[in-house]
């Protein structure tokens, strides 16, 4: 049987967003959502989750914004000099493979993170990444051992099939640089994705069947939702 999963990220990234978030939930298609342990709004995200006892909540893996759940002496090579995370994907990337950045500092944040959503009582359905950040060469590795270590299941695999290029671009009210760009960030990602996905299944770990999201940020549309959904319920389940 086929499972379709909507999934908002950023829960408790600001009290306006999370209430957002169980909006859609309660009168919507909104099914799960991904709980930013260092976000602005973790208290009242929170109190929203005991209201919402149906919405499946997974943890949203952040090295890119925020101030850091860990004490910043033991994550130095992960913070600007504000004391921030502050590292785009693509950056920190770039970092650790010039060994700036610390794969320990890495996995001692994101394992604080993950424990912070247990001690407030969550059982995560899932781990996924802000900004996509968990399918990062060196990160990816991380993520599945955090995944086993702290026995969740599945983790989101962002290997997207997006329509053409050409496709997107007619008739979208978005400028055609924006939708360029975001395309080729989607396409980005799924070469990692790819890579990712084969390491999930070495590791006994679940992930969903196709993904839809990145390609299409800022330009989506209801019908092409719709198209995308209808293509998903012709493939084949595997």
């Amino acid at each position: 049987m086929k499972q379709l999963i909507v999934n908002a990220d950023d829960f408790g990234l600001t009290k306006r967003v999370s209430e957002a978030i169980v909006d859609a939930h309660r009168h919507g298609i909104v099914t799960s959502t991904t709980l930013m342990a260092n976000g602005a709004a973790f208290e009242s995200a929170m109190a929203l989750s005991r209201q919402t006892p149906r919405l499946g909540i997974g943890v949203h893996l952040n090295l890119s914004e925020g101030t850091p759940v860990s004490p910043a002496p033991r994550i130095p090579s992960l913070l600007n000099a504000h004391g921030r995370l502050h590292l785009t994907p693509g950056r920190l990337w770039k970092a650790i493979a010039m060994r700036r950045v610390s794969l320990a500092d890495v996995e001692t944040e994101l394992r604080a993170q993950i424990a912070k959503i247990h001690r407030a009582g969550i059982l995560p359905t899932h781990f996924d990444g802000h900004k996509h950040v968990h399918v990062v060469p060196g990160v990816s590795d991380i993520v599945v051992r955090l995944a086993q270590e702290f026995s969740v299941s599945s983790v989101r695999c962002p290997l997207e099939q997006p329509p053409g290029l050409f496709h997107m671009l007619d008739g979208r009210r978005t400028s055609r640089s924006s939708i360029l760009k975001q395309y080729l960030v989607g396409r980005g990602l799924s070469a990692l994705a790819r890579r990712f996905r084969q390491k999930l299944a070495e590791a006994g770990l679940a992930c969903p069947t196709h993904f839809y999201g990145i390609s299409q940020t800022g330009s989506s549309m209801p019908e092409g939702f719709l198209r995308y959904y209808a293509n998903c319920r012709k493939a084949p389940a595997s």
